[in-house]
């Protein structure tokens, strides 16, 4: 099962494969007349739901998260968890952004946000929380505007191919709603902890790169800083080029090393610089804005 998308170089997006699970092959095989055939958006809907669950039981039991060491991490990963164009990184454990790159995640936007919102809310092993009970995850919306102009859609507006539809007015006053929405919050920090090191996201801040926190280089991260032999030689010194919040500086500078992290943007030196008081290592890393 897939979506077919004529305006993309990708064109089927394969989101299951049908002997993978046979319940769901069943419900499409034993529709007795096309009255009773289930409607494309309640397939996606199982879909969803199915990918989402196993996205979380494949965190919480295959790779121990969350835990009282890290709250943060990438829940879904694109075609990793069978969901091509959609990624989904919980921050903080309290807020899981979604970052989309393709139309098809455009266009079904409300199922896949109701779909999530019902798939954490009944699974609260994906909350790192001691009261999970009264933890409910704010979902922000992100995309990535180059990728979906090349999937043949406008941020901003409908489908690029189909710029008239009836509904297109009603859809942008829609999106210039959802730009609204968090724009009270857009400097609210989430405080992010992996392997016990704590990081200062702005999730609700649109212009901030990708989720605000690039989860995916967590275990990157760890094995770089374990490959520092600081018992060894004192002299050890680490050049982190691009280092935006300070993922890879600051488990170098914990692992003992020193540290000279640059980056071009001043907000992400500032973010940097800031994260590594928070984690009391500041006197070890140098930070440079430069390009």
């Amino acid at each position: 099962i897939g979506i077919y998308n004529p305006h993309s170089m990708y064109r089927v997006r394969i989101l299951w494969h049908t002997a993978v699970n046979t319940q769901l092959s069943s419900m499409l095989a034993t529709s007795a007349s096309p009255e009773s055939s289930p409607s494309p958006t309640d397939i996606l809907r199982q879909i969803l739901t199915l990918r989402f669950q196993s996205a979380v039981q494949t965190r919480s039991k295959g790779l121990k998260l969350p835990n009282s060491d890290t709250n943060s991490y990438r829940l879904v990963n694109g075609e990793g968890d069978g969901l091509s164009g959609l990624a989904v990184d919980v921050l903080g454990g309290s807020v899981a952004v979604v970052m989309s790159s393709a139309a098809w995640c455009e266009i079904y936007k409300d199922l896949i946000v109701e779909t999530l919102d019902s798939v954490l809310n009944d699974n609260p092993a994906s909350v790192s929380d001691d009261d999970t009970e009264n933890v409910r995850m704010d979902i922000v919306w992100r995309n990535t505007p180059a990728r979906l102009k090349q999937d043949g859609y406008l941020t901003g507006g409908p489908p690029a191919f189909d710029d008239n539809s009836p509904d297109a007015e009603d859809r942008r006053r829609i999106l210039e709603h959802e730009a609204q929405l968090y724009q009270h919050r857009r400097d609210e920090c989430v405080i992010a902890t992996e392997s016990k090191i704590q990081y200062r996201t702005y999730p609700y801040n649109p212009d901030n790169q990708k989720t605000g926190f690039y989860c995916d280089q967590r275990e990157n991260r760890v094995r770089l800083a374990s490959l520092l032999d600081t018992n060894t030689n004192t002299n050890t010194n680490v050049l982190d080029l691009c280092c935006y919040h300070g993922g890879f500086a600051l488990h170098c500078a914990k692992a003992g090393a020193t540290v000279t992290a640059v980056d071009s943007s001043r907000d992400a030196i500032d973010t940097a610089r800031s994260n590594a008081d928070l984690n009391n290592c500041a006197e070890s890393i140098t930070f440079v804005n430069s390009d």
